[in-house]
C-alpha cells in the first residue's frame, strides 16, 4: 500500500470514528443533562464550532449566527458551573469550524483561546475548507495535490496574502482545471472564512 493510499484509509478510518462518536453524542442522554450534540445535517442560519477543555461539555455545537463565544459557552456549559469570562472575550465573534478552547483557572476566571478545526474535521461534519488557514499537510490530503503543489500555494498564498476567492487558487503553478473541478467540492459556498 502506497503512502497516499495509507493517508486515505487512515482519513476514512479517523473520520468513521469521529461520525460514530458524533451519533452517539446525538442519541445520547436527554437534553436536559447538556451533554455535547452534534447535528448530522445543516440548518440554515446555524453554524457548526467545537468546544474543548472542559471533558463533560466539550463536542460539536450547531450554534445560531452570528455566535459569540459567550453565546457558545451558554449553550456548551450550565451556567451553575460558575465558569467566569472577561466581558471582551465573551463578545469575541465566533466562526464556522472554530475550536474554543476553556481552561479553567485557579482563580476562578477562564482563559479562551479559539483556532480553526483541522480540514479532516471540516471535511467530516461538511463545513467548507478555508483556503487562507490550510496547512501543508491539509493540502496534501486532498485529492490530485502532493508535496510540490502544496508548497507551490502556501508560497503563493505568502506572495498575495490571503485566498479571497476559491477562484485564485486556480493561478497557482500546478493547479489546473482538472484539480480545480477535484478541489471544488471541498471548498463549496467559500467566499470567506467568516462569511455572516
Amino acid at each position: 500500500m502506497n503512502g497516499r493510499a495509507k493517508r486515505l484509509a487512515l482519513t476514512s478510518f479517523a473520520a468513521l470514528a469521529l461520525l460514530l462518536q458524533l451519533y452517539d453524542k446525538s442519541h445520547g442522554p436527554s437534553p436536559a443533562k447538556r451533554d455535547a450534540v452534534a447535528f448530522l445535517h445543516r440548518t440554515p442560519g446555524k453554524a457548526l464550532v467545537k468546544v474543548a477543555g472542559i471533558p463533560e461539555f466539550s463536542g460539536i455545537y450547531q450554534v445560531s449566527v452570528p455566535a459569540t463565544i459567550g453565546s457558545v459557552m451558554k449553550l456548551s456549559v450550565p451556567a451553575d458551573s460558575l465558569i467566569l469570562l472577561d466581558d471582551s472575550v465573551g463578545l469575541q465573534r465566533v466562526c464556522e469550524g472554530d475550536v474554543i478552547i476553556f481552561d479553567v483557572q485557579h482563580t476562578g476566571y477562564t482563559h479562551v483561546s479559539c483556532e480553526r478545526m483541522s480540514a479532516h474535521e471540516r471535511v467530516t461534519l461538511g463545513i467548507p475548507l478555508d483556503l487562507s488557514s490550510m496547512s501543508r499537510a491539509d493540502w496534501e490530503a486532498l485529492p490530485g495535490i502532493g508535496p510540490a503543489t502544496a508548497q507551490s500555494i502556501l508560497e503563493y498564498r505568502q506572495q498575495i496574502g490571503d485566498f479571497t476567492s476559491f477562484r485564485q487558487l486556480g493561478l497557482v503553478p500546478g493547479i489546473g482545471p482538472a484539480t480545480m473541478s477535484r478541489l471544488k467540492p471541498y471548498f463549496f459556498g467559500y467566499i470567506t472564512p467568516c462569511n455572516y
